[in-house]
């Protein structure tokens, strides 16, 4: 963890990052920036975006609290607006990038820890030997990661259980729009349904479909629009609730019957952030 309010002694990348980070901080505030080693690449990323709408706008915090990306930051006049877009996206992206390497991944605790399935599943002896063998520092591998290691373990049952509650397998898919599985994967291949990989199948997101099990209106649209939006970010974005849509997410705006255009706009300004 990247850290200014009482984390360990940094070097190399991470205290520039941290420097940099702390250099935007207000006079008098107590400094917090507390990111984890894998979303540095992705805040400094933000800092740049940032700092192009407004070269010296002020950060308030930077941390991970509750499993999720908090960047509070200002312009110099105090107005966080200009920037809120830009923020949501990357805490979009910190929901699916692995806090410990900056690769992709997925909540995996109850405390909602981002790992990729590298650092998800513990090493075996053989290849915790292995590492070793390599040159991997031992001091990687202490008690504390080991008690981590057997928490992931224990909790993978309730992850897996998680994640297929977000999605349909095609079989169930077909159940509910009462057709055949290989017209689920047609309607999935001409963009008419939302699909996601998981380990090598396509399942489909819950997300677009109705509680009555129809498609939501608008659906082909919405998906034209989410082109260029990797199907983690778009699940994200369409399962998370937006002010701008009156505390609604774009999913169940849509299940009420709401403009399409709006949410379609929403996704188009998405694609064109830096």
């Amino acid at each position: 963890m990247m850290a200014a309010d009482g984390g360990g002694d940094l070097s190399g990348p991470q205290s520039d990052a941290l420097q940099r980070l702390l250099s935007r901080m207000p006079a008098g505030r107590w400094p917090h920036v507390e990111i984890p080693p894998g979303w540095i690449d992705l805040v400094l990323e933000l800092d740049d975006v940032l700092a192009r709408i407004e070269p010296d706008y002020r950060l308030l915090q930077a941390a991970k609290r509750n499993g999720d990306l908090v960047y509070r930051a200002v312009t110099d006049g105090g107005t966080p607006y200009p920037f809120d877009e830009r923020i949501r996206s990357a805490q979009f992206r910190a929901r699916i990038t692995c806090e410990v390497c900056g690769e992709a991944g997925q909540p995996r605790t109850r405390s909602r820890t981002v790992l990729c399935d590298l650092h998800w599943k513990p090493l075996t002896t053989g290849e915790l030997l292995f590492a070793l063998t390599a040159g991997v520092p031992a001091d990687t591998f202490t008690d504390e990661s080991d008690q981590t290691a057997v928490e992931y373990e224990a909790a993978s049952a309730a992850a897996d259980r998680a994640r297929n509650a977000l999605h349909f397998a095609a079989a169930e898919v077909a159940e509910l729009l009462n057709i055949c599985e290989e017209d689920v994967y047609s309607m999935f291949v001409r963009g008419e349904v939302a699909g996601a990989d998981r380990d090598g199948l396509v399942v489909y997101p819950r997300w677009q479909f109705t509680e009555a099990g129809a498609l939501l209106p608008g659906l082909p649209l919405v998906l034209k629009s989410a082109r260029d939006i990797d199907s983690g970010t778009f699940q994200a974005v369409m399962e998370t609730a937006d002010e701008d849509l009156n505390g609604l997410s774009p999913a169940r705006w849509l299940a009420e019957g709401r403009s399409v255009g709006v949410v379609v706009e929403l996704l188009r300004y998405l694609r064109r952030l830096p």
